[in-house]
């Protein structure tokens, strides 16, 4: 190997000696910023959605007799997520 391409791979991976042979593998910072990018990319998916119906939604809320409707439709499906989660985990006998 050329000394280009082992300086370049230092910078990006480290190696250690097991056994007599060498793995490759990432440090554990490299692990730890990928996994938290994807955390970022998690919280940004979720607001995009969020963001996207709000926005198709939004006319309807215009309008008293709709608004009043999505309102109980968003509290009706919060009582029954939260509903099922319970008798799901075992919390309270329902």
């Amino acid at each position: 190997m050329n000394q280009v391409l082992l300086d370049r791979l230092d910078r990006e991976w480290h190696y250690t000696r097991r056994d007599g042979g060498l793995s490759w593998g990432l440090t554990m910072e490299d692990f730890l910023n990928k996994v938290s990018s994807y955390f970022r990319y998690f919280i940004t998916f979720t607001l995009g959605i969020f963001f996207f119906l709000f926005q198709q939604l939004k006319p309807l809320l215009k309008r008293p007799v709709t608004a009043i409707a999505l309102l109980g439709l968003l509290v009706s499906s919060l009582i029954f997520v939260i509903l099922t989660l319970r008798a799901m985990l075992g919390l309270t006998p329902v």
